[in-house]
């Protein structure tokens, strides 16, 4: 959509908020290309690395994606060597999916990768304007609010 187009669809937040969307998609795969992983993969490792205790299913519902397609990322990251699957060392009926060496060592290039194509996208914006972004959509995501520094 060229700046100049004024059809009903472009005057919606919404619609704004979907094209903001797909240009920070397409950015973080181009960045994230040299890594060997995608964003959804970037996205499941990150939250693995937060919290190692989740299992397969867990790890689908926190992320919202389909348990099937879940089991594919996870098998791609298996293959990779940048996850793995074990037994929870506190439940051994339960398995959970841990972040190997491989794949922190990826993750952290991918953060830089991420961390680039938000700036290229955003960088067009004030730090206020970025902060009123994020913190509207941390409402929209039912999110806590972020501390400020200061």
């Amino acid at each position: 959509m060229g700046i100049s187009e004024q059809t009903p669809l472009s005057q919606t937040i919404g619609y704004r908020l979907i094209k903001v969307g797909e240009m920070v998609m397409e950015t973080a795969e181009q960045v994230l290309a040299p890594t060997g992983i995608k964003p959804r993969h970037f996205n499941v490792l990150s939250t693995l690395s937060v919290d190692a205790t989740l299992s397969q299913r867990e790890l689908s519902t926190a992320l919202g994606i389909d348990p099937n397609v879940m089991v594919d990322l996870i098998d791609e990251l298996e293959r990779q060597g940048f996850a793995r699957r074990e037994r929870s060392p506190v439940d051994r009926r339960r398995h959970i999916v841990v972040v190997t060496p491989k794949g922190k060592a990826v993750l952290t290039k991918a953060q830089a990768a991420v961390n680039e194509a938000e700036e290229r996208v955003l960088g067009v914006l004030t730090s206020d304007q970025r902060q009123v972004l994020f913190e509207a959509a941390g409402v929209l995501l039912g999110l806590a609010p972020v501390p400020r520094a200061g």
